[in-house]
């Protein structure tokens, strides 16, 4: 039997259950049929998801000081440290979601202040600092303003992301956010996943 050229047949839009046809390296080379829903499941997805619930105040005002996203952890794809560095183990692209929790974490008089986030990739920034203002009258402590950016990511095998904040209002810093009914906002979140 002589079959046609692939390119001599029709095309249309796939379904999860169409089929493809392939080798399966784990069976002697044996060609199979796959379903595309059987490929899109080979995808990743998310990757990392993790959280701090503990408060990361300004240790120095002048200095950047490097975001902590909760205990370390590892899989195949990426890596978290204790110090809040993200090494990843996998070359290839990731959609990357932070937020920050940024505020005053202890009382005092009225201010109006900054705080400020950063991106990096080895050790050199990424994309643009993001700021957020945030006013507060006399006397309060423990107010936050969530700050959230994502981006796509390419990135090399052992490339290290990690992020900073800094304000120059000593009293500022990453705090937890409690509200009756519902948990706790950390006071940082990151969540990866491998595309």
């Amino acid at each position: 039997i002589v079959m046609p050229k692939i390119s001599s047949y029709s095309t249309t839009a796939p379904a999860l259950t169409d089929k493809l046809i392939g080798t399966d390296a784990n069976d002697n080379s044996a060609t199979k049929n796959f379903t595309v829903g059987d490929v899109l499941g080979l995808s990743q997805g998310l990757v990392l998801d993790s959280f701090n619930t503990v408060a990361q105040p300004i240790a120095d005002t002048s200095t950047p000081q490097q975001v902590i996203f909760g205990s370390a952890v590892s899989n195949d794809s990426v890596s978290l440290a204790a110090d809040g560095s993200i090494t990843f183990l996998k070359a290839g692209r990731y959609i990357i979601e932070s937020r920050f929790n940024g505020g005053r974490i202890t009382s005092g008089s009225g201010a109006i202040f900054n705080v400020f986030y950063a991106s990096k990739l080895n050790g050199t920034q990424i994309g643009n600092t993001i700021e957020d203002s945030i006013s507060v009258t006399s006397n309060v402590s423990g107010f936050f303003d969530t700050t959230m950016n994502t981006f796509v990511l390419s990135v090399d095998s052992n490339d290290v992301l990690t992020f900073e904040f800094k304000s120059a209002f000593g009293s500022a810093g990453l705090g937890v956010s409690s509200t009756s009914g519902f948990s706790d906002i950390p006071s940082s979140v990151i969540r990866i996943n491998k595309v």
